[in-house]
């Protein structure tokens, strides 16, 4: 409540552990009311190899969202390894975005970028995976992906601003 009210945060974040735990459910509850979203780790990192697979599978962000229909969801990496079941997440849920950070296109990549051109277009948003990759690196890499440019205006800027509730500049 603090951080939104007096620090201007405009978001939460939960890594690497089982979001539907019940114990979330009142800090979600908090950022609907204060329409904050939250970024949820799905998917493997390559670069945080100790993390248990298990906890970062989409399922448990399908459970949050479900529970809290006006709850703003980011996940981060595109829950890969189940990238179909993450794009059927955010097909089903209004209230879920993910971005593909992290992702190589020679892992499944293509379903993102066509899921990204077709499907999703309103949904994806950009991430660099900081610290991990350098956010000019990232932008180098999604520059390089075959993405619509709706998909890239979208993807770099609409979304974003959308997600965190930010009027257009």
């Amino acid at each position: 409540r603090k951080a939104v009210l007096e620090d201007g945060i405009r978001g939460a974040a939960i890594a690497h552990c089982a979001v539907d735990d019940a114990k979330f459910y009142p800090l979600y509850a908090m950022c609907c009311e204060f329409d904050v979203p939250v970024i949820m780790t799905a998917g493997l990192s390559p670069f945080m190899p100790k993390v248990v697979l298990d906890s970062t599978d989409p399922r448990h962000i399908d459970r949050v969202a479900t529970d809290f229909p006006e709850l703003k969801i980011l996940f981060s990496h595109g829950g890969y390894p189940w990238v179909l079941e993450a794009i059927a997440l955010v097909l089903r849920h209004s209230n879920v975005y993910m971005d593909f950070s992290t992702c190589e296109s020679k892992l499944m990549g293509q379903n993102y970028i066509q899921a990204a051109n077709e499907y999703i277009t309103d949904k994806v948003v950009f991430a660099s995976a900081n610290p991990f990759v350098e956010v000019h690196k990232a932008v180098e890499k999604y520059q390089r992906l075959d993405l619509t440019e709706e998909c890239r205006r979208k993807l770099f800027y609409e979304n974003g601003m959308k997600l965190l509730g930010l009027s257009s500049l």
